[in-house]
């Protein structure tokens, strides 16, 4: 009797191993955050146009401060240093307080009662949007998907695995074409994330001869970012 009942739990045992192990092959590639966890980045945003040039570069923390069961979280976010520079005269950015910001599940910024959307800033809408790559099911290593836009239809590629310094990471790259609401542009961009909570660990994204409306056109956006030591 015992030999006979060593069947089905040896099937079920193998069933399972295989079933983890195949899991272990998919990636929602969706941050994992935690409680009062703490990661610093230093980051560089580049505008530029016919006769012009805006570059922003940044350090800044992050700190977590609470998750809810659905995963919203909340944020604190603090300008450690900061500089602008126009046509090449630098200033020097004022630090304020930290920032307490609110994320939905879905990781979308809930905005308090009294603050504002500005939904009249056609670069910052374009930025949050096709800057991405998180789809909507859990992807394989070599596998390619499609997010929509206001602006665009992305299409990210779950590369492979790849290092950067000692910290494995997954390697995303994106590419699409502004087509929709007056815009035009080349889009392009390449993002490392650890494989242990899929928090960003550098990331390369650009948009090429970008318009952004009727009525501007630019050379170039640019932006990049890298995890530092705290």
């Amino acid at each position: 009797m015992s030999v006979k009942l060593a069947h089905p739990l040896l099937f079920v045992l193998v069933v399972s191993a295989l079933v983890g192990f195949r899991t272990d092959d998919t990636y929602t590639l969706k941050q994992k955050f935690k409680k009062d966890e703490v990661a610093t980045y230093q980051a560089t945003f580049n505008t530029s146009a016919e006769d012009s040039e805006l570059v922003f570069d940044m350090k800044n923390r992050y700190k977590v401060l609470s998750v809810e069961e659905d995963g919203a979280y909340e944020m604190e976010e603090t300008l450690l240093e900061g500089m602008f520079k126009f046509n090449g005269e630098e200033q020097a950015m004022e630090k304020g307080e930290p920032k307490i910001r609110k994320y939905d599940k879905e990781g979308n910024e809930v905005k308090k009662d009294d603050e504002e959307e500005d939904d009249d800033d056609p670069m910052t809408n374009i930025i949050e949007q096709v800057f991405d790559y998180e789809p909507t099911k859990a992807v394989k290593i070599g596998e390619t998907w499609d997010l929509e836009t206001d602006y665009t239809t992305i299409h990210a590629t779950l590369e492979g695995k790849e290092k950067v310094g000692d910290v494995e990471c997954l390697k995303i790259t994106i590419k699409a074409t502004l087509s929709k609401k007056d815009t035009a542009g080349d889009v392009t961009g390449t993002f490392y994330i650890r494989t242990s909570d899929f928090s960003p660990e550098k990331m390369e994204a650009k948009i090429d001869n970008p318009k952004l409306d009727a009525e501007t056109t630019m050379k170039k956006i640019e932006m990049k970012m890298v995890r530092i030591a705290d």
